[in-house]
């Protein structure tokens, strides 16, 4: 069983599994919900798949639907930035040899 709760305090690999969890549950819950025959029971996996599908929509890039080469959700591309790990090198390369270009500049001057 899979944990439904998102705790907005996981690192972002535990943020990213969670949501790649629910949205699968989330999917087949909702492919399964109209063959279930007692009302109570439906019910109950009706007010899962409402609750799902709000915690994904909140937390997840893209929600429901995922991040697609044309979403809108500004964290499909943060997102996917953040997880290339060569453009996250690079960045951080940048930013060191600036650091010391500046420091030797003030240093000359």
């Amino acid at each position: 069983m899979i944990n439904i709760k998102f705790n907005p305090s996981w690192n972002n690999a535990n943020k990213r599994s969670w949501c790649q969890q629910t949205s699968i549950y989330f999917r087949c819950l909702k492919s399964r919900l109209d063959k279930c025959p007692q009302q109570d029971i439906q019910n109950q996996f009706q007010q899962l798949e409402h609750y799902l599908h709000t915690q994904i929509n909140i937390n997840c890039p893209g929600g429901v639907d995922g991040c697609t080469r044309y979403s809108t959700d500004a964290r499909c591309k943060i997102g996917l930035n953040q997880s290339n790990s060569s453009s996250s090198t690079f960045s951080l390369v940048c930013f060191f040899v600036q650091s010391v270009l500046q420091i030797l500049l003030l240093i000359l001057l």
